[in-house]
């Protein structure tokens, strides 16, 4: 799942935007440290997988067919490394997005381009990718081409095979009203459909 350094990060990154919104913090240069200092944690985050970790179900791990596929120590390492990275990734295109440096469209649009290309490495069998909800409605909410919404509508369908949650579906269908009103997501989780109707689903 996510490294507990990445969560701190994701923290942060709520902090400093809620600083910014009521003007807690003007100075360009202050905002350009912090963005900097947390974008260095994020860097790192192949330092937070531990290589020196138990595999689940006798290592085995279990696939949407039920089949136990076994894993050696140093696939269910990389694995863990991918989904670290995929973390990273969506993490970075909200502090990029929050901070808005120059050229932050391009950044955001390379990050979605790598969080796509990383993920698909990983078999989409595995259930420990059932951790991957905010990072896949982060990284959706940002899509903007046709190809790209196929190649995530097809993730998040063989996502919810795998795991059976219907916070899966939900995602999905958050990302295509995204890519349908072009609205931002922060805009309609914030709307009368949701925390207007008392549905907090604001996750960063």
């Amino acid at each position: 799942g996510c490294p507990g350094e990445i969560f701190v990060c994701m923290y942060n990154i709520c902090e400093l935007r809620n600083k910014m919104k009521y003007n807690k913090i003007k100075d360009p240069i202050e905002i350009y440290t912090i963005l900097k200092d947390i974008e260095q944690i994020l860097l790192q985050y192949r330092n937070y997988v531990s290589y020196d970790i138990e595999l689940p179900y006798d290592k085995e791990v279990v696939d949407t067919r039920n089949i136990k596929k076994k894993l050696t120590k140093e696939e269910y390492f990389i694995v863990r490394l991918k989904i670290a990275k995929c973390w990273m990734l969506a993490v970075y295109t909200k502090l990029i997005d929050t901070v808005k440096p120059e050229n932050h469209q391009q950044q955001m649009s390379q990050l979605v381009l790598e969080y796509l290309d990383t993920y698909s490495q990983i078999d989409p069998d595995l259930h420990i990718l059932g951790q991957m909800v905010w990072p896949m409605l982060q990284i959706g909410s940002l899509i903007t081409e046709t190809a790209q919404m196929i190649q995530l509508r097809s993730y998040s369908k063989v996502l919810f095979e795998t795991v059976s949650a219907l916070n899966i579906q939900t995602l999905q269908e958050l990302n295509e009203f995204v890519w349908v009103s072009g609205s931002s997501l922060e805009d309609i989780l914030s709307g009368k459909e949701w925390l207007q109707a008392g549905i907090d689903f604001l996750p960063l």
